[in-house]
């Protein structure tokens, strides 16, 4: 049986888009849709789900641009889920160190077709297809902004017989110039058992290895003057009775 899933990261929903004024006057048009794109390009990665078929989708934190996201932007993502989820297809989530699991959020119900892993320790979820499991996803978020640990050492996959996923923010090794939360090194990852390590927090996308495959998939788009260049997600393809990742 093969099955699609799709890995994104760092959407920084609601960010202002680095300079840019929101007070600015010229140009209005251009300056309403940068500070719209963040969530026009999470329209199309839900439509690219759809598509797709995608049996689940992973976001690895940063999934806000703050701590304090906005109420509005809680609901407007809880809505996009909802259609995912009408749709057939899982979400999981971790959070990372813009939107930590204990910064302020509004107490609102979300989809049962989304999990968020809201704690440090990890914890292994199960996803199935028409009633048959295809994969396990274990996942960690980051308790605070600061999160200094090596979460990935404390991840180890589960007890299905089934491909086996790790999601989590953290910086692998000396991969970039991003700061060193949930620091861990390549040796880590690779020796942990797992087949795919779904990887937020670097803006750039990288493969780091692909056995197992280690990968960040960058953020949707550039969310300033200094990221430029095409931007996207992973779609990936799996055969469970191999656990090849394509």
């Amino acid at each position: 049986m093969q099955f699609t899933f799709i890995h994104a990261a760092d959407l920084h929903l609601d960010s202002p888009f680095k300079g840019v004024s929101a007070s600015a006057t010229e140009h209005r048009d251009i300056v309403d849709t940068l500070h719209a794109a963040t969530w026009s390009a999470f329209d199309n990665l839900v439509a690219l789900c759809q598509q797709e078929q995608a049996a689940f989708l992973l976001l690895a934190g940063d999934v806000y641009d703050g701590a304090d996201r906005s109420l509005r932007a809680q609901l407007r993502l809880r809505d996009r889920l909802a259609q995912l989820g009408e749709a057939g297809t899982h979400t999981f989530w971790v959070h990372g160190n813009h939107d930590p699991s204990d910064s302020h959020q509004s107490s609102i119900g979300w989809p049962d077709m989304v999990h968020r892993f809201d704690s440090d320790t990890p914890e292994t979820r199960l996803a199935t297809h028409e009633g048959a499991p295809i994969a396990e996803i274990t996942g960690a978020s980051h308790r605070s902004r600061s999160e200094r640990r090596n979460l990935a050492a404390k991840m180890s996959p589960g007890d299905h017989d089934v491909p086996q996923i790790a999601l989590l923010h953290a910086n692998v090794g000396a991969t970039s110039n991003h700061a060193n939360y949930a620091p861990c090194k390549l040796s880590d990852l690779r020796e942990a058992g797992f087949d795919y390590w779904a990887l937020g927090h670097v803006h750039e996308h990288a493969v780091l290895a692909t056995n197992p495959h280690v990968i960040y998939p960058g953020s949707l788009q550039g969310l300033s003057v200094r990221e430029p260049g095409p931007r996207g997600c992973v779609v990936a393809t799996v055969d469970t009775e191999t656990r090849r990742v394509e």
